[in-house]
């Protein structure tokens, strides 16, 4: 019996060369293209608007203002729209000072009553501290559950006076 020896042929690495070189020139041509394609209606866009300005650059100026009088001399009408504009600023500003004013007495109404609700709630609270005493068992607190039955004891009590008062 004979014993055959098999063999490989060294081909595979020359298939992974040309799937690298093929792979390369795919996204080297991909780049190509998408370059070609970006310039191409880049410019076609840039070309619009340059024409665009262009067309607006040129085109009749027909709104332009006339005077009404041609014997005026131009200065006297730009005299005149500077006066306009110097009376309209002034009114701007005026009406800027009457807002500042107006929101100037709305902060200082709104302080006002803050400041009464404060001094109503000092009252009732001074008033509640003159009328709650301690229970005795409240004068030292040595354990948290005492703490809590303390607490508990303060806040029904603070309660009541409240609900009494409303």
């Amino acid at each position: 019996m004979t014993i055959r020896r098999v063999t490989m042929k060294k081909q595979s690495g020359m298939s992974v060369f040309k799937l690298i070189v093929g792979v390369a020139f795919g996204i080297l041509l991909a780049g190509i293209l998408s370059t070609a394609a970006w310039l191409f209606f880049a410019g076609a866009l840039i070309g619009g608007v340059v024409n665009s300005v262009n067309d607006k650059m040129n085109a009749p100026k027909t709104s332009q203002i006339q005077p009404a009088n041609q014997s005026q001399a131009p200065g006297r009408f730009y005299t005149s729209i500077k006066n306009q504009e110097v009376i309209a600023e002034q009114q701007a500003q005026q009406a800027q000072k009457e807002a500042i004013g107006e929101q100037e007495r709305l902060l200082r109404e709104y302080n006002a009553a803050k400041e009464l609700k404060w001094q109503a709630y000092q009252d009732q609270s001074n008033r509640f501290k003159a009328q709650y005493k301690k229970p005795p068992e409240c004068e030292t607190l040595r354990y948290n559950e005492q703490r809590v039955k303390c607490a508990n004891m303060y806040i029904e009590a603070r309660g009541s006076f409240e609900k009494a008062l409303r």
